[in-house]
């Protein structure tokens, strides 16, 4: 059966475009210096925290229940009482965050290059995200990434990943075919299992080094965003096929 050549390449956003893990770990170090309940905890337990807390209000964001505003504060109200300060305001410590995370955002290093090279092969560029589009528009503006993006697809127009109508919505808004397309993100549930599952080609970015999961020998895997031009060198269609 004739493999059908790539049209599009979809990024995951956090931590394969943004280096989120980055920007959060300057700005949770600023909160561990500002704040007396955080002094003397490591960026390592502030991280580790502020994680858990995040996913456990990421339904409600989903879901609609709560605006990333809203969200943030709530966040930070659950982080200071862990720390045993139940005084100090979640809304006035979400802006004392933000602000420093804002201040230290930057690309996945070779993001911008990489859509350089892309839009100049012809091939149509996709972000589909786990978050809000106010805020990864936001995002994406901040690293000077957005006028290369073809399609946005967030929590706020379709489900989730791996929810598939994720990836659904994603290929329509690009307009090519599942098999025409390329998923490449860091997460091995929601951007290789996930795509997989709705037909999608894929390259898990592994920056860091991690142990690969299990249950997806077809997946691809680069260390940095470059070498997603080797890979779709690697699996291109001849002309005479």
């Amino acid at each position: 059966m004739p493999v059908s050549p790539i049209r599009a390449v979809i990024f995951d956003l956090d931590d394969t475009l943004l280096d989120t893990s980055h920007a959060m770990r300057e700005a949770l170090t600023h909160l561990g210096r500002t704040l007396p309940a955080l002094h003397g905890e490591t960026p390592e337990a502030l991280s580790a925290a502020h994680q858990r807390i995040l996913l456990t209000l990421d339904p409600d964001v989903f879901a609609g229940r709560l605006s990333g505003v809203q969200a943030r504060a709530r966040r930070f109200e659950l982080l200071l009482r862990e720390y045993g300060d139940e005084q100090t305001d979640g809304t006035e410590t979400a802006l004392l965050y933000r602000t420093a995370y804002r201040a230290a955002m930057r690309e996945v290093a070779g993001a911008a290059k990489l859509m350089d090279v892309l839009r100049a092969r012809g091939l149509r560029i996709g972000v589909l995200t786990n978050y809000l589009r106010e805020v990864q528009l936001e995002s994406l503006e901040a690293i000077a990434l957005s006028g290369h993006v073809d399609a946005l697809v967030t929590v706020s127009d379709a489900p989730p990943k791996p929810d598939p109508r994720a990836y659904a919505a994603v290929l329509d808004a690009l307009g090519v075919q599942a098999s025409e397309a390329l998923m490449v993100g860091d997460s091995w549930e929601n951007d290789v299992l996930g795509a997989q599952r709705a037909g999608l080609r894929t390259c898990w970015l592994n920056r860091f080094g991690a142990v690969r999961p299990a249950g997806s020998e077809g997946a691809a895997e680069i260390a940095e965003l470059g070498e997603v031009v080797e890979f779709l060198d690697a699996i291109a269609v001849p002309d005479s096929l």
